[in-house]
């Protein structure tokens, strides 16, 4: 069940930046860790990294849950 509301609000993120995209100005600016304006980004890249790591963030989960860890411990430990 986690894993569709996960999925879903990937999904939801990639539509809002859909939506929004025409709106954005062509350069969005990065806040630094001290809250001062850092450098600009392409507006593609701001709009779509957040649901892209969103979404890679959901894929590795789905990897790693599917890893048999006592599978791979026997197949190395017979090298």
């Amino acid at each position: 069940m986690l894993k569709i509301i996960a999925f879903i609000l990937s999904f939801i993120s990639f539509v809002i930046s859909l939506v929004m995209y025409p709106q954005l100005p062509d350069q969005l600016a990065i806040l630094s860790s001290s809250g001062e304006r850092g450098n600009d980004v392409d507006k593609a890249f701001g709009a779509y990294i957040m649901p892209a790591l969103l979404l890679i963030a959901w894929l590795v989960h789905i990897v790693i849950e599917h890893i048999d860890i006592k599978k791979l411990q026997t197949a190395f430990s017979d090298c």
